[in-house]
């Protein structure tokens, strides 16, 4: 760069440095910060500043061609592994580029057109992979098989659609579908597999540490790439791979699933049915055999889980299967048809028989149990008409959504120590607009109580500033913040349990919240004072207002 011979270079050079690094910095910032450093006059430093855009431009140009030539690596780089890890897809890929019907902007590499050249026809296939690798992963495959229960054949061998996995503690479940799941990955057929839970947090030490076992105890890490960020295995012949991932507090939304075919669900009776049905939308490519797969501890018998059973009562619970008509399969076990179990652990087992039926026929025995191990609210129903007949004014619970979880609006109403519950509002990617709009539906204006997530002050301000001159009212909603605190919960809690709860028939999410919100339950089988805090957002909302009316009143 040339100067004038009055400024020095190095000044214009500093000026440049500063400027590069904060690219949107004003001209008036830079002016103030180097006027006084170089005993400058503004005029001076705005002549230095014009000299050290120009030095900017030249690096920016040679740093776009930095960047340029990465990307260039990055994509052939990407072009070879995908070459290495699916020879099909790569064929194709390859073929349009040759034959003009897709770009090509980096220039096709000689070894891969000589690799195409071999072909006379488009969809003729590339040679398999040597028959010495082939035969080891089948072997592989051969030994996974060898340590599977009988129990499970049927995840293995039949050509199921959904295949529900529930039952008892210590019956094998997690070893089968880790197994599954490998199996599946070294395989030659299609597989795009994903792993999942309602929480990410909980993959790692759940599913995800299970896949990683399998692949330790049996060797297999010469066919399979593994890496922690993201989660995802790849079967480097094959290009099959596993990727594992939650439901909420995941970066990865679901309509990126769409090119999987296989989906597992760990501890499935926490997912919400409205994330299982979103799921259920997702999984539709005709690349491969579309599989979901189940697997859970029996929730109570209102779960959402089981309008595809048919439940019967027995001793100590109820059993379950799948009605006639539907198209989910199940393989239903317990810690007996586990023959790997230790003598130890069966005579725990035995033990909590003797001393604890319920948790023995609820945990062990893999029965629906009428009261589960640990569950904090008892309630009873009532009709629609009957909840419309209480008189006395209605107050709301609402609790905000935020990401996949829904908003949750609940209607209380209070006579003497009951209360009734009724939900109304269960739905998740809903704007505040849209919230809005459904509130008015449902006939609630500026007068009835709306206790809400005090966590949400922005959505709260909405909701007290909504109802303009657009809508029928000119007030906002009478939305008041609940109050949080160091113990909180517990004490919602016990203020709830102090009165009688009955809660309308047609509150199916709000019933199957009720029915497994549990107590923790410690390694020891003790029920500790923490709730799990899972697949609770109508129990918030009615803690919130059940809370705000047993101290202000309604």
């Amino acid at each position: 760069m040339k100067t004038d011979g009055k400024i020095p270079k190095q000044h214009i050079i500093d000026i440049a440095d500063f400027m590069f690094a904060n690219p949107t910095v004003k001209t008036a910032v830079v002016i103030a910060k180097f006027a006084d450093s170089l005993r400058k006059s503004k005029r001076s430093v705005e002549g230095y500043i014009t000299k050290a855009r120009e030095y900017n431009k030249g690096r920016i140009i040679e740093d776009e061609k930095v960047k340029a030539e990465a990307r260039r690596k990055h994509i052939i780089e990407q072009d070879e592994t995908m070459l290495m890890r699916n020879r099909d897809r790569a064929l194709e890929l390859l073929w349009e580029i040759a034959e003009g019907k897709k770009s090509d902007a980096f220039g096709i590499r000689t070894n891969a057109i000589d690799k195409i050249a071999k072909y006379e026809h488009f969809d003729e296939k590339p040679p398999p992979p040597p028959e010495q690798s082939q035969g080891e992963r089948e072997k592989a495959i051969e030994k996974i098989m060898q340590k599977q229960l009988e129990v499970f054949n049927d995840l293995f061998y039949s050509d199921f659609n959904y295949m529900d996995l529930p039952g008892g503690r210590g019956r094998g479940a997690s070893f089968a579908l880790s197994s599954y799941l490998v199996a599946g990955v070294l395989g030659d057929d299609y597989f795009r597999a994903v792993a999942m839970r309602y929480n990410d947090t909980s993959i790692s030490t759940g599913i995800w540490q299970d896949i990683l076992d399998r692949i330790d105890e049996f060797d297999l890490h010469k066919f399979l790439k593994v890496t922690s960020v993201p989660r995802k295995i790849i079967c480097l012949e094959t290009g099959n791979f596993i990727s594992a991932t939650g439901f909420v507090g995941s970066k990865e939304k679901m309509k990126g699933l769409a090119g999987y075919n296989v989906v597992s669900v760990d501890e499935a009776n926490e997912v919400p049915e409205f994330l299982i049905n979103k799921l259920l939308d997702t999984i539709r490519t005709v690349k491969g055999k579309n599989r979901v797969i189940r697997a859970f501890n029996p929730p109570s018998k209102r779960h959402y889980i089981w309008k595809d059973y048919v439940i019967e009562p027995t001793k100590g619970g109820y059993t379950y299967k799948p009605k006639a008509d539907t198209l989910i399969s199940a393989i239903i076990s317990s810690y007996k048809d586990n023959d790997y179990l230790s003598e130890s652990y069966l005579q725990r087992i035995e033990g909590k028989r003797a001393t604890d039926e319920n948790y023995y026929f609820g945990q062990y025995a893999g029965l629906i149990t009428d009261n589960p191990t640990g569950r904090i609210f008892n309630w009873n129903t009532c009709t629609v008409a009957d909840f419309k007949s209480i008189d006395g004014n209605s107050a709301y619970g609402l609790d905000f959504g935020f990401s996949d979880d829904p908003n949750a609006l609940v209607e209380i109403k209070r006579h003497g120590n009951k209360i009734y519950l009724r939900e109304h509002i269960y739905k998740s990617g809903q704007s505040d607009k849209q919230l809005i709009d459904e509130l008015l539906l449902l006939g609630i204006d500026f007068r009835p109580l709306i206790v809400c997530d005090s966590s949400a002050d922005t959505r709260i301000h909405n909701l007290l500033t909504s109802i303009d001159g657009t809508h029928e009212y000119k007030k906002g909603f009478n939305a008041q913040p609940c109050e949080k605190g160091a113990g909180s919960i517990l004490d919602g809690i016990g203020i709830m349990k102090e009165y009688e709860l009955i809660v309308c028939e047609d509150s199916d999410n709000l019933i199957s919240e009720l029915s497994d919100y549990n107590w923790q339950i410690d390694r020891d089988g003790i029920v500790t004072e923490k709730p799990v805090d899972k697949n609770n957002h109508l129990i918030d909302a009615s803690r919130y207002v059940i809370s705000w009316i047993k101290k202000y009143g309604l």
